[in-house]
């Protein structure tokens, strides 16, 4: 099968809640973008309207080859919006709130899944009713090269080094900027990680916990409601969780980073099974559907189809 075959067959509407007052400080926009990554469109709307990007608020990011619809705000930003070919923004009003990640409810999906195989299609006729769509962190987590919670496992366990070196095999940003701090100051490991912004550091750091989150999924009872996400302040610690620290040779401490403050990361509770809402689909052709849903935010539709079409 095939998925975002096009950005037309992977539509994406952030379902939120925002609260309007005229005299708020904030000025909110819904953005729909096309084929363009979040914070690329960030950029360019930063540029647009010649502002510092950091006072442009979001409650998620989305996919990138894909046709989606989000809001953001901007501090005081300008009671209008802008079109281009990847980028429409349209004002909507002020309010007293700015947006930070994980201020939605939810995400609706349209998603055409097409080349569909005999077998998948057997498949998703015996799981379209009663699948079981447990909640795992699907590959968007890990990187392109699929290697982000390798590097947020060696920043966990102090070897920064090796950190940089996983970083440094890919062409891809942020090697740049690790690379020029290393040409000045070799063997600061450190200081080379801390060239990349915070935020960057901290989506390898998280998606380590992901990857200890997915291999905790897989082990626990399917009755269960929450899992624990490993990290320092660990709540409900089971035999399962143990046994993955000891295989990974970690710690609660370990994730409590006295050398990189910045990074630490408490533990939490993600919802073992997802709530998948309002699911129809429709048989385009003998090989292609279309597929509607809604999903809560943090969890991912490419892992739903996944499901619907595997045995």
């Amino acid at each position: 099968m095939k998925l975002k075959s096009q950005p037309s067959d992977f539509i994406v509407e952030e379902i939120s809640n925002l609260n309007f007052n005229d005299s708020g400080k904030y000025c909110y926009y819904k953005l729909k973008k096309t084929n363009l990554d979040t914070l690329s469109a960030v950029q360019r709307i930063a540029n647009e309207f010649k502002i510092n990007k950091k006072y442009i608020n979001i409650a998620g990011t989305k996919d990138k080859v894909a046709v989606t619809t989000q809001f953001i705000s901007i501090s005081k930003g300008p009671e209008n919006g802008f079109k281009n070919e990847q980028i429409n923004l349209e004002f909507l009003g002020h309010g007293n709130e700015r947006l930070n990640l994980g201020m939605l409810k939810g995400n609706k999906f349209t998603i055409i899944v097409r080349d569909i195989a005999k077998k998948e299609m057997e498949c998703f006729e015996r799981n379209k009713d009663d699948a079981v769509f447990v909640n795992y962190y699907d590959g968007q987590r890990f990187g392109v090269k699929k290697n982000n919670h390798i590097v947020g496992r060696l920043i966990v366990k102090r070897d920064f080094e090796k950190a940089v070196k996983e970083l440094l095999k890919s062409e891809h940003y942020p090697n740049n900027l690790i690379k020029k701090h290393i040409e000045k100051h070799k063997t600061d490991f450190i200081g080379a990680l801390r060239s990349v912004p915070k935020r960057v550091l901290l989506m390898y750091v998280h998606a380590y916990q992901s990857y200890l989150w997915n291999k905790t999924a897989e082990k626990m009872n399917k009755e269960q409601q929450d899992v624990s996400l490993i990290g320092f302040d660990i709540e409900d610690r089971n035999d399962v969780i143990d046994e993955i620290m000891k295989e990974e040779e970690i710690t609660e401490r370990d994730f409590l980073i006295k050398e990189m403050p910045e990074l630490c990361a408490a533990g939490g509770k993600r919802k073992l099974l997802m709530d998948v809402k309002d699911f129809k689909y429709e048989k385009l052709d003998d090989s292609a559907i279309k597929l509607e849903f809604s999903l809560g935010k943090g969890s991912y539709a490419t892992m739903v189809v996944k499901i619907l079409f595997s045995s």
